[in-house]
């Protein structure tokens, strides 16, 4: 599927591992054919060999007394 953007852990900053990336996609759909097609595979990085572990981001927590919510609201 389309790709929007990829994160790569050398790119963030305080990051203490530097294997692994976000990627996104265009569309959920997308995404879940992504991990089907790649989870548990193997690639070769220079001599040695890597085990892909492909799963969906974990959805964020909006922080609390943002927005409407039972401190926001009346």
């Amino acid at each position: 599927g389309e790709i929007e953007k990829v994160v790569m852990a050398k790119n963030l900053h305080g990051s203490k591992r530097k294997d692994f990336a976000f990627v996104n996609f265009a569309t959920r759909e997308a995404a879940l054919a992504a991990i089907e097609a790649k989870h548990d595979s193997e690639i070769e990085d220079g001599e040695k060999t890597v085990k892909l572990k492909c799963t969906l981001a974990k959805p964020r927590q909006k922080p609390e007394g943002k927005g409407k919510g039972a401190k926001g609201a009346k």
